[in-house]
């Protein structure tokens, strides 16, 4: 089997795990490409995977001309992905193979002129959605929230991230020796403005850095700023006892420990027995030593312990994490959004029950994520300005606007996300 008809096999794959088993963009690579590569080819092959997830719009698009001859939708993406992405001239020859092979009487050059016409004939907000690979539907939700230019240049930070955001463990090593550390391995770092123990690299770095003996210690996290914003939002102390309530895998509990010196006591909820594996992990090698890790879900458990505080990072959509993760420009087209409301505000009303003060957040663009589910809560919470932290107000027409705060990786440089602090009511 030629290196072309494997890459071809090895994206099927790719594109079934992703499309009908719900893969992350990770999850998806190393499932297929362990199962079906050589080693050697593991750069060719994820080069292509993540450039075909970014171009997925014009893969989707090539793959109409194709499906005249092709039943096979997953070969068709699949094929579709060669046509677009394979530049080298032996390897094209070979691609035009395949496609006579397969009964298509077109070759590559063809193709992409024709797909080119298609696209340039659409009405805008199609050509919106193909351009920039995001769903339809997500496409002119965006455009009704932030105008039309805003949202291109929220859809354009989707396609490149601007920055990488590390985290320093000072429970392990100070900030001053990790910087030095990055920078023996000829790391540029950027320390950031807002938050001491973050530090910022290109995208370039970061293969580099996630092979450092400084990740595999867990002495520094690969973590996203507004990820950590949601623990300065908590603003955890030492003599406290907080719930986190959808911890797995950790990153935030592990901050959560740091901040509190590993004193005072946090108890850490997952529902996943599979993620608390992978939570215990991190807490152990992170030299957290203050957590109690629990398999439970948070909706229903109906602790007898007191809560100072409680972190809520819910279950969402994640279309504020695009960028990360490619897989979900397939992935959105198939969220229940209904159904994670629905699980949110069961979260969030649990959370008010257990503890003083709240901090709800997701990795989420969408308004019904974020400022609904808190103005859901109006009668029961008081709302707590966030003052400690970067962001915008949220969208307008909610309560809570003037209250909460949202990243965007177009204006932060973060991923996109909200971020709300509650205080309970006494009559709640």
């Amino acid at each position: 089997m030629s290196l072309i008809e494997r890459l071809l096999k090895f994206l099927v794959i790719f594109f079934k795990s992703i499309k009908y088993d719900n893969y992350s963009f990770k999850g998806a690579f190393y499932h297929t490409a362990n199962k079906m590569l050589k080693p050697e080819e593991y750069p060719v092959a994820y080069h292509l995977a993540i450039e075909a997830l970014k171009n997925y719009g014009k893969v989707k698009l090539i793959k109409l001309k194709l499906c005249d001859f092709i039943d096979n939708d997953l070969i068709a993406e699949g094929l579709a992905s060669l046509i677009l992405l394979i530049k080298n001239k032996k390897l094209l020859e070979e691609v035009n193979i395949l496609l006579k092979n397969y009964g298509i009487p077109y070759n590559v050059n063809l193709i992409l002129s024709c797909s080119t016409k298609e696209l340039n004939k659409m009405k805008m907000l199609d050509r919106v959605s193909y351009e920039y690979s995001l769903p339809i539907w997500f496409v002119n939700k965006v455009i009704r929230l932030l105008g039309y230019e805003e949202s291109l240049s929220l859809f354009k930070s989707y396609l490149e991230r601007d920055v990488v955001w590390l985290r320093v463990n000072t429970l392990k090593i100070s900030i001053d020796k990790a910087i030095r550390h990055l920078e023996s391995l000829g790391v540029y770092v950027e320390e950031d403005k807002d938050f001491p123990e973050v530090l910022g690299i290109s995208e370039r770095y970061l293969r580099k850095v996630a092979l450092s003996s400084l990740v595999k210690n867990y002495e520094v996290f690969i973590q996203d700023k507004a990820s950590i914003a949601a623990v300065y939002a908590l603003d955890p102390h030492p003599d406290e006892v907080i719930l986190d309530m959808c911890a797995a895998p950790g990153l935030k509990t592990t901050m959560i420990a740091q901040y509190m010196e590993n004193k005072g006591k946090i108890v850490a909820v997952d529902i996943s027995k599979r993620r608390v594996r992978e939570l215990v992990k991190i807490i152990r090698k992170s030299n957290a030593k203050n957590v109690h890790v629990m398999i439970a879900d948070s909706r229903l458990e109906n602790f007898k312990a007191h809560f100072d505080k409680a972190l809520l990072d819910a279950p969402c959509s994640s279309s504020g994490a695009i960028s990360i993760d490619p897989s979900l420009r397939v992935r959105l087209e198939r969220t229940n959004i209904p159904s994670l409301i629905r699980v949110q505000e069961e979260l969030l009303l649990n959370a008010i029950n257990l503890s003083e003060i709240t901090v709800y957040c997701v990795c989420s663009i969408l308004p019904e994520e974020g400022e609904k589910v808190i103005d859901y809560t109006l009668g029961k919470v008081k709302l707590l300005r966030l003052s400690n932290i970067p962001g915008t107000k949220g969208y307008p027409g909610y309560y809570c606007s003037p209250f909460v705060r949202r990243l965007f990786p177009h204006i932060h440089r973060t991923q996109g996300f909200f971020i709300a602090k509650l205080l309970k009511l006494e009559h709640a």
